[in-house]
C-alpha cells in the first residue's frame, strides 16, 4: 500500500540510495527485515524500516509497506520484470477508456510521430477543457519521447453491450477498442515497431458501467459487475496473448460526488453509486492480482483514483496543484465544452477555469488531471 504526502517517523532499518518509488520498494523487498519504507524524492533516498510507525502529513514523501513477497501500489503488486525499465522505457503508449481518457484520437488520421507525439487533433478535444493525464504524461511528465495512441472513447462501457440487454454501442464497446481498432491498425500488422520492453497498455473503463447500474436489482447489477471484471480480465488476456507485458489499470473516481449525482440525483441513488464503486473497485483490485499471479512476466499497476479524486474533493489543499481551486462542488456552465485552459469568463462565480475542479456535471478540469498524471509518474517508478 502506497500513501502519498505521507511518511512514518521511527523504526529505522537503514536509509539507501533511490531513483524512484519502485527502486525503493526493490530495495525493501531485498532486505528480510524491512517491513515498510518512505521514498523522499528530494533527495533520492529510500528510509528503510522495520515497522510502519504512525503516518504524519508531508508532501515531499511517499511511505509504502510490503506484504508476502512484493509491495502493493495503489493496489498492484510492485514486483517488476525485465519488460520494465521504468516510466523513462516507455516509447510506445496505447491507452483505451472512455470520455476520462479521449483525445479524439482518429486512427485515420496522423498518426503519433517524435515530432507530433499525439498524432491528430492538431488541438486538444478533451472532457478536461485543456490537458487530460494522458496528454499530461506524454508531453509534459514524460522520461522519454513517448508516442501516445489513445483509442479511448466516450460513452464507452467495456464488454459487449449486447451481451448485457443493452444498444449496441459500436465502437465505443471498450472490448472493442482493443479487439478491433488496436488490434487491425497497431498489433496484426506491425506498422508500429512497439516492443513488450517499451509499450505500455493503460485501461480506464468503467464509469458509465455502473451509471447505467444505479437502479436495477442487486441480482442484476451484481450480473453486471461479474461481466465487467470478465471483461476487463478478457482485454488484458488479448494484449497479454499478442505480446504486451505492461499494463496500467484506473479504477473509478467517486463520481457520486460529482456536480451531476450531487444535484441531479437523490440521495438514495447516490448511496447505491457509491456502494457499487466500492464493490467494483474491490473486484477490479483482486482481477490485477489474479493477472499478476498468472502472468508472472508481466508488470501490472492499478492507479487509485478514488483516493485521489475523494481526497481532492474534501480538501483541495490534499494536493499542490490543486490547492487554489475555488469550489470542487460546482462548474460553470460557461466553460463545459470548451478546450482553452486559461479561460475566464466574468459570468463564472469562481473565476477562470482553473478555480473549477469540475467542466461540466461529470469530468474534471485539467487541473486534477494533472495531479492524476503526476501520480501515475511516481507508481510507475
Amino acid at each position: 500500500m502506497v500513501e502519498c504526502y505521507t511518511t512514518r517517523d521511527g523504526n529505522d532499518l537503514s536509509a539507501v540510495p533511490a531513483t524512484s518509488l519502485n527502486s525503493c520498494v526493490q530495495s525493501c523487498a531485498s532486505n528480510a527485515s524491512c517491513v515498510a519504507g518512505v521514498y523522499v524524492p528530494d533527495t533520492a533516498a529510500c528510509w528503510m524500516k522495520k515497522a510502519q510507525g504512525i503516518p504524519a502529513e508531508n508532501t515531499g514523501v511517499a511511505s509504502f509497506r510490503m506484504i508476502e513477497a512484493g509491495a502493493i501500489v495503489g493496489n498492484s503488486l510492485l514486483q517488476t520484470h525485465p519488460q520494465w525499465s521504468g516510466f523513462q522505457g516507455v516509447e510506445y503508449w496505447f491507452a483505451f477508456g472512455d470520455s476520462y481518457s479521449t483525445t479524439s484520437f482518429n486512427i485515420l488520421g496522423a498518426q503519433p510521430s517524435h515530432a507530433n507525439p499525439t498524432g491528430n487533433p492538431s488541438t486538444y478535444q478533451t472532457t478536461s477543457i485543456g490537458p487530460n493525464y494522458l496528454l499530461y504524461l506524454a508531453e509534459t511528465y514524460n522520461k522519454s519521447s513517448i508516442l501516445l495512441y489513445d483509442l479511448a472513447e466516450s460513452g464507452a462501457i467495456l464488454p459487449d453491450p449486447s451481451a448485457l440487454g443493452l444498444p449496441a454501442q459500436l465502437p465505443q464497446a471498450g472490448y472493442q477498442q482493443v479487439q478491433f481498432l488496436w488490434l487491425e491498425t497497431y498489433a496484426s500488422t506491425r506498422a508500429v515497431p512497439w516492443q513488450p520492453s517499451n509499450a505500455l497498455f493503460s485501461f480506464w473503463f468503467g464509469i458509465n458501467d455502473l451509471d447505467g447500474l444505479v437502479d436495477q436489482t442487486a441480482d442484476v447489477a451484481a450480473s453486471h459487475l461479474t461481466a465487467d471484471i470478465a471483461a476487463y480480465r478478457a482485454q488484458l488476456d488479448f494484449v497479454y496473448a499478442r505480446g504486451g507485458r505492461n499494463f496500467l489499470i484506473i479504477n473509478v473516481p467517486p463520481v457520486d460526488r460529482s456536480p451531476g449525482w450531487m444535484v441531479f440525483r437523490s440521495a438514495a441513488e447516490r448511496v447505491q453509486l457509491a456502494g457499487l464503486i466500492k464493490t467494483y473497485n474491490a473486484a477490479l483490485a483482486g482481477m490485477v492480482g489474479d493477472v499478476k499471479k498468472a502472468y508472472r512476466d508481466a508488470n501490472v499497476f492499478l492507479y487509485d483514483a478514488w483516493t485521489t479524486v475523494d481526497a481532492v474533493i474534501t480538501d483541495p489543499k490534499s494536493r499542490a496543484e490543486t490547492a487554489g481551486l475555488g469550489t470542487t462542488a460546482d462548474y460553470c456552465v460557461a466553460y463545459a465544452g470548451t478546450f482553452d485552459p486559461a479561460a475566464c469568463n466574468s459570468t463564472c462565480v469562481f473565476g477562470c477555469v482553473d478555480k473549477y475542479m469540475w467542466q461540466d456535471v461529470l469530468h474534471p478540469t485539467y487541473v486534477v488531471h494533472r495531479v492524476i498524471a503526476r501520480e501515475i509518474v511516481t507508481l510507475l517508478g
